[in-house]
């Protein structure tokens, strides 16, 4: 019977919030519940300490890792109520920002400077990228892109004749290994037989 994987809803995402990347970094499950502190073993308190420390550093790093403020909230009195319904003051909860969410490629390449990858990222890193599904093109993105490669063509004074051949060796000077000639030369085919909107 395969063990299910505790981290796979995290796995694949582009990005992360602060505090569910500290707790990736330190192999913690984002949202975990601990236990009341009086009820906590030295495992688990271990356990809080680095994930405190990781969301500390990454909260330092925030510039490095592109990650912007998305809100300010303002310091405010916080109220209770009695018995009867009358509000009282309770204490005031202090101003705090509010973080955009942190892009993967940019945290596991700031991790990578700081040592070895943490094990939720060494374990992505080795299963390769996630798979996706890719759509086809729909026929107004098929027409847009062989607009601009009309366009390009124009600006580039490609030749009429050999035309696959000029494209071909630019791809492989860009390091492509396709598509070969037969299939460059159709695609600007295509794209030259494309009538204008309008008449210019």
């Amino acid at each position: 019977m395969a063990i299910e994987d505790p981290f796979s809803a995290w796995r694949g995402l582009s990005e992360y919030s602060l505090d569910d990347a500290a707790a990736l970094c330190c192999g913690i499950v984002p949202g975990r519940l601990f236990r009341p502190l009086r009820e906590r073993d030295k495992a688990e308190q271990e356990e809080i300490a680095a994930l405190n420390g990781w969301k500390r550093r990454l909260a330092d790093a925030r510039g490095a890792l592109g990650v912007t403020v998305v809100r300010h909230h303002p310091a405010r009195q916080v109220y209770g109520a009695t018995i009867d319904g009358e509000r009282y003051p309770q204490g005031t909860k202090g101003a705090w920002d509010e973080y955009g969410k942190v892009p993967r490629a940019a945290l596991v390449e700031w991790l990578r400077l700081q040592g070895p990858l943490p094990r939720f990222f060494a374990e992505d890193e080795q299963a390769g990228p996630v798979a996706t599904e890719e759509k086809p093109l729909a026929a107004r993105e098929r027409t847009n892109l062989l607009r601009i490669i009309r366009a390009l063509d124009v600006m580039a004074k490609l030749p009429d004749k050999a035309v696959g051949k000029s494209v071909e060796k630019q791809l492989q000077l860009l390091g492509f290994r396709s598509p070969k000639d037969e299939i460059a030369s159709q695609v600007v085919m295509r794209a030259r037989a494309l009538l204008p909107d309008e008449k210019s």
